[in-house]
């Protein structure tokens, strides 16, 4: 049993009701006797007023996983799950939400041939569905605080210096072989820094560390008086910082921990960022393989491997917080090598407490998401080709030249066939999973076993999941619901989105309970109007004649000759500029278009607008 939470009551008993609404319309949909969920519904409710709202967000999301792991083994593996979920007699999956294992689980706890994606979409969507409900950071989370400092400062050597090192050496520099890390152009991020600076104030006072400074001042880009030489940096402006760790709401089990980067050096990380991503993608070797935008060439070979087990989908826990420094000092060589040696998180402060990392970087430096992807794929790559046998064609000169890397290329250019990789999602096929597992543990990583999935038929990557090639990933709720149009822009708005998947989704009740829970009603709309609405695919019309029957104010606008409506939305509030001209005119330098009014938009500050608004 759990503990009371101290979450708030009400938004607790919102998501309560639209659990139970879930049960009666996936119920419905099956077409299942009332009396057959009835007592699921008393159960849940019971549990409710017993633990509070941890029961919903903590103990009911183990048995989504317990299923997960499940319909991976092909039998029950919950047979020693607890969490006071009694199992049903004669059987081995548990009494509650009964009517729906049923439908998947034989009497032995096998998974049957034929089983319901119905009725696993139903179990996923309402036992899933708080599990990644916002917490707010606060004393709980320093379990998590002390796991971070534990990871980044951990000098846990690499177990593999064998031929799989030299292959990923070797794919590394053929990727790399003509790249330029100092023909870049700086960029400045959305995310904070360890200054605590906004957005416009970077421009002013961005800091550099020596080493950046004159690493990065001999490329004849800053010839130009932008950089070191900006009129209003002063030698003050060279300093290092360490990066501030930053906790933010995540889920209700754990929160998200971001290390807040020198502004200097995120400032080049942002610009280096931006040409390693276009490099990786251009490149022939890694081009449609390694990816970071498109999520969708992940998502397709999950739905395919769910049918013909031909691919293994596999994630890593805390991956940017296990990738070493000194691996990728010895994958990473030249120029390059030098520039991620610089713009590393090298310490990080947390509660006033200064830790020397041994790891690359951490969740908020720029360089974070490709590095750690062209590693990954690097090491995947090593270990199938070193499984083949052909790793001993290898050298493992300093620097190579184009002759002697040209025998490699159609070895790697085949290895590369079937490795897929968007930044810790993996997907390999299914013969190479053992020796790919095996090698990301040697290297120091640590795949996670309950997100691992190459013998059944169910496949997660990217956040798409499919069982038998159809999608059965359940919408979640992110936020506490809010009810007010005038207390927390982000929560209303999230509230009215969950509502509106959910009944795009078909879960009609459900969707009434949350966007009910709102003080005001609704007008209908589209998914793209750009005021706050109950979703519908009717014409404008019954959209005009809807907001009439709600007594929501209509008109015809003589002006702009089209129908509008009187209704809320978000809006990001406008705070003053607060750079110089010199800042702005360093902005412009570097290519980067900047607004000359002299406001700008806080992003971080949403707030809620009304006015007359067009449907479309």
């Amino acid at each position: 049993m759990t503990e009371k939470s101290g979450y708030q009551e009400e938004p607790g008993q919102v998501i309560l009701a639209a659990i139970e609404g879930l049960i009666v319309d996936f119920a419905q949909r099956i077409r299942l006797l009332p009396r057959s969920y009835k007592r699921d519904l008393l159960f849940l409710r019971t549990r409710y007023e017993l633990e509070g709202l941890g029961f919903l967000t903590n103990c009911l999301p183990h048995l989504d996983k317990v299923l997960l792991q499940s319909l991976e083994s092909g039998t029950w593996t919950g047979t020693h799950f607890h969490f006071g979920f009694k199992v049903e007699k004669g059987r081995k999956t548990p009494r509650f939400l009964s009517c729906f294992f049923r439908l998947v689980f034989q009497a032995c706890g096998c998974v049957t041939e034929d089983a319901s994606l119905e009725a696993i979409r139903a179990i996923r969507q309402i036992t899933a569905f708080a599990s990644k409900l916002e917490r707010p950071v606060g004393p709980w989370c320093k379990p998590f605080i002390d796991g971070f400092t534990s990871r980044v400062q951990s000098d846990a050597p690499v177990r593999c210096w064998d031929g799989r090192l030299k292959i990923a050496r070797s794919f590394i520099d053929l990727v790399f072989k003509d790249f330029n890390p100092l023909d870049i152009v700086g960029k400045h991020g959305p995310g904070a820094v360890a200054e605590g600076l906004n957005q416009d104030q970077k421009l002013d006072h961005s800091s550099f560390s020596p080493e950046a400074a004159y690493w990065w001042d001999r490329n004849e880009f800053y010839t130009h008086p932008t950089l070191f030489k900006h009129p209003s940096l002063g030698p003050g402006h060279l300093a290092s910082y360490p990066s501030r760790v930053v906790l933010v709401p995540k889920s209700s089990s754990s929160p998200r921990l971001i290390a807040a980067e020198m502004s200097g050096h995120a400032f080049l990380q942002g610009g280096l960022n931006e040409k390693l991503v276009k490099h990786i993608e251009k490149h022939w070797l890694t081009s449609g393989h390694v990816n970071f935008t498109d999520q969708s060439v992940n998502q397709q070979l999950a739905q395919r491997a769910s049918q013909d087990l031909s691919y293994v989908t596999i994630d890593l826990s805390d991956a940017s917080d296990l990738l070493r420094s000194s691996l990728v000092q010895e994958l990473f060589r030249g120029e390059l090598g030098v520039a991620l040696s610089i713009l590393r998180t090298k310490e990080v402060i947390v509660n006033g407490t200064i830790y020397r990392t041994s790891t690359f970087s951490t969740m908020g430096n720029g360089l974070t998401f490709p590095v750690m992807s062209i590693v990954l794929c690097s090491i995947l790559v090593g270990a199938v080709l070193w499984k083949l046998g052909t790793g001993y064609a290898f050298s493992d000169s300093e620097f190579e030249s184009d002759d002697a890397l040209r025998p490699q290329y159609g070895a790697l250019k085949e290895a590369m066939q079937g490795v897929y990789v968007y930044g810790d999602d993996l997907i390999v096929p299914t013969e190479h999973a053992s020796c790919v597992l095996e090698a990301l543990i040697d290297f120091g990583f640590k795949p996670n076993q309950k997100k691992c999935f190459a013998t059944g038929f169910f496949r997660e990557s990217c956040g798409a999941d499919y069982y038998k090639g159809t999608n059965v990933r359940p919408v979640y709720i992110r936020k506490y619901p809010q009810r007010s149009l005038k207390r927390d822009a982000g929560r209303l708005s999230s509230t009215v989105a969950c509502g509106n998947l959910l009944q795009n989704s078909g879960l009609i009740q459900a969707s009434t309970v949350l966007l009910g829970s709102l003080k005001r009603v609704l007008p209908l709309g589209y998914s793209t109007s750009p005021y706050l609405c109950v979703h519908t695919d009717k014409d404008l019309m019954h959209i005009l004649l809807d907001a009439d029957q709600k007594k929501i104010n209509v008109r015809w606008n003589r002006g702009l000759q089209r129908f509008e409506i009187r209704a809320s939305r978000v809006k990001t509030r406008k705070r003053v500029r607060e750079s110089s001209e010199a800042g702005r005119y360093f902005a412009a330098l570097t290519r980067r278009l900047v607004d000359q009014t002299p406001f700008f938009d806080d992003g971080t500050r949403p707030s809620i607008k009304t006015g007359w608004m067009a449907v479309y």
